[in-house]
Parts: structure tokens; C-alpha cells; sequence
């Protein structure tokens, strides 16, 4: 269903065909790492009852055809108040080093409501995955992220971190 997802896409997308606008190792999964702390840019308050907690943060490089190579983002989550569709998250690329290579506020909805998908969403594929993907980034490039999910009632989760290796 992703390639669906990529194949409606316009390939010829500058911005990236997920990228938004807004705040703020090899080529298998990523390594991930959870703060306790958080830069929440979206407003809210971070943590508590009811907030989104990230779990891993899943990385790979993967080719597709008319795009070449993207980034795949799978999230494990959990949400006490199941409201996780209707939220948003909010993610930064950096590459190399620390230049910022995206960054974009998607929309969570759900992938088996969607007729059509569109550029600048974040898919709910179940009660514990989302996912994403990220065109136009050098996979030649170690790049690492950062990302916070905020739920349909404005509760935020803490910051994730992940790091991929370049190709």
C-alpha cells in the first residue's frame, strides 16, 4: 500500500512529497534513543496523562520508483487516550552534522480511511505504528531526527531521537 502511497505522489516535488512546513546505520533500522525531555514547538504541555509515549523509531533507506531513494519512518507508540488520529507530528532531519535538512508538521490520519493519500500526512497503520516517508535527502549523508507526536487533544509526547547511517 506505501508504493500506492508513493506512486500517486508528484514526482517532481522539490519540497520533498511529505514536507511540510512548521516548527520548530547502514541500510537496515536506524538506532533509536528516548529523552525525557522535550522542545515542543506545537504548544501543550509534554508528558502526563493521556500523552502519546514513543517507543522505537524505525530508519531505512529504501528505493521507489519516479523518486529514487526515500526515507522510511515507522514510530512505535502508545496513546492512553486512543486519540492519536487527528494529531500531528511534528519532525526535524538533520544532515550531515547538524544542518537541518527538513522539517515539517504532518497530519495523523488513519491509512484505512484514506482514498487518496497526500503529501504532508503521517499514517496510522495500527493501535501502536505510524508511518511516514521523505523524499529528496542525501542517503549518502549519517542522518539522525527528531520527533514528538501530538495527540487529537493536545497532548504532547516526549522527544525521540533516531540516527540512520549513509548508503
Amino acid at each position: 500500500m506505501l508504493v500506492l502511497f508513493l506512486a500517486a505522489c508528484d514526482p517532481d516535488d522539490d519540497n520533498g512529497f511529505l514536507n511540510g512546513s512548521g516548527r520548530y546505520e547502514n541500510s537496515a533500522w536506524g538506532i533509536t534513543d528516548t529523552a525525557d525531555t522535550a522542545d515542543t514547538g506545537g504548544g501543550g504541555e509534554v508528558g502526563g496523562e493521556g500523552a502519546p509515549v514513543l517507543g522505537d523509531v524505525r530508519l531505512e533507506w529504501s528505493e521507489y520508483p519516479n523518486y529514487g531513494i526515500v526515507l522510511l519512518v515507522e514510530v512505535a507508540f502508545t496513546d492512553e487516550g486512543d486519540d492519536i488520529v487527528g494529531g500531528v507530528v511534528y519532525t526535524d532531519i538533520f544532515q550531515p552534522g547538524d544542518e537541518l535538512a527538513y522539517s515539517g508538521v504532518l497530519e495523523i490520519v488513519d491509512i484505512a480511511e484514506v482514498e487518496e493519500q497526500t503529501p504532508e500526512t503521517c499514517y496510522y497503520m495500527d493501535e501502536e505504528t505510524i508511518f511516514f516517508a521523505i523524499d529528496n535527502l542525501d542517503e549518502t549523508e549519517d542522518s539522525w531526527l527528531t520527533i514528538e507526536v501530538k495527540d487529537a487533544s493536545g497532548n504532547i509526547s516526549s522527544t525521540t531521537e533516531a540516527s540512520i547511517d549513509g548508503e
